[in-house]
């Protein structure tokens, strides 16, 4: 079953599904679209721009999922 789209971390790439190119959140990517995107951006950056780019979607993802939770009001205790 393919997984519902929800557009929630804001973090979009260029995807190839169903013979197009489509936007797709990271978040709603198969596992092999994130692999893939992942691989590109190794093989194309030194290991300076890899953290800086890891560090940057991991901020971003940070800040959506405490948006969300402000939003909510959800708490895990």
């Amino acid at each position: 079953m393919a997984k519902k789209q929800r557009n929630l971390d804001g973090i979009y790439f260029r995807v190839e599904r169903d013979g197009k190119m489509q936007n797709v959140c990271y978040s709603d990517m198969e596992q092999r679209e994130r692999d893939e995107i992942a691989r590109k951006k190794m093989e194309n950056s030194t290991p300076a721009e890899q953290a800086q780019w890891w560090r940057s979607m991991a901020d971003i993802l940070a800040d959506q999922l405490y948006d969300m939770g402000e939003q909510l009001g959800v708490t895990c205790e």
